[in-house]
Parts: C-alpha cells; structure tokens; sequence
C-alpha cells in the first residue's frame, strides 16, 4: 500500500472506532520504505500523518498502547482550525485554497499567513492530502 491507502484505511479504522491499529497504521507511514517513486511523489505527507497521529492519541490515549511510537513525534498541537483536502486520482494536481480569518489567502504559492496560517505541501502527481492549519493563538 502507499501511504495515501494507508492513510485512508487508518481514517476508516478510526471511525469503526478500530483506534490501535489505526495508530498503527498511521505510524507505519512515517517508518516503513517506499519505492523512490512513491517517496517523492509522497513528499511532505509526514506533516499530515504526524497531525493526525496526535489528534488519535489526544483524544483516546487511554485507549492506546504508544510504546511503539517514537516520543520525539508526540507533542500537544491545538489548532483552532485544520482543512485536509483528499483525493483519489492519481495524477491529479488539486490545490487547496483557504481565506483566513483576516482575509489573505493561503495557498500553493502563498503557504503561510500573517496571522499563522500554513498549508502543507503542495502534492501535484498523487492523491494528497493537503492540510491548511491555524494555530490556537
């Protein structure tokens, strides 16, 4: 599998409230090898992955064994709002757009905000994600 599948197995372990093997599946994007197609092609998802790894173990750390994740990745990340763009077409170029709360646009081109906006990578040949984020003040 890539690491979008991946991704979108892990999603749906999360709603079938499946949250270990969709902890684990998630990890596993951040350690396994890929081709170096799909590496490069994939660039940048880790910023996704990560986000959602921590939002997984905010919300059900109880439920979780985390002795295989590697501590350095675990942090608090509050963000006030988060818009992930997903797609599943591969030679797609997509491009997430956001007008922040003080109007600028946040894009490709312009991937961070006066106020602390910030897209993520800008995936041009694969299936994404793209993520914007908003940083709780």
């Amino acid at each position: 599998m890539d690491p979008q599948s991946t991704r979108d197995y892990a999603l749906a372990l999360i709603d079938n409230g499946r949250y270990q093997q969709a902890l684990d599946a998630l990890y596993s994007i951040l350690t396994n090898s890929y081709s170096a197609e799909a590496a490069s092609r994939d660039e940048g998802i880790e910023e996704v992955i990560v986000m959602e790894i921590n939002m997984l173990i905010t919300q059900y750390r109880s439920k979780l064994n985390l002795s295989k994740i590697d501590q350095r990745i675990i942090a608090h990340l509050p963000v006030d709002i988060r818009v992930v763009l997903n797609w599943n077409k591969p030679d797609t170029d997509i491009d997430l757009w956001v007008t922040d709360p003080n109007g600028e646009k946040c894009y490709y081109s312009n991937n961070r905000t006066g106020n602390g906006g910030r897209i993520s990578n800008d995936f041009t040949d694969g299936f994404g994600p793209e993520q914007f984020l908003l940083k709780k003040q």
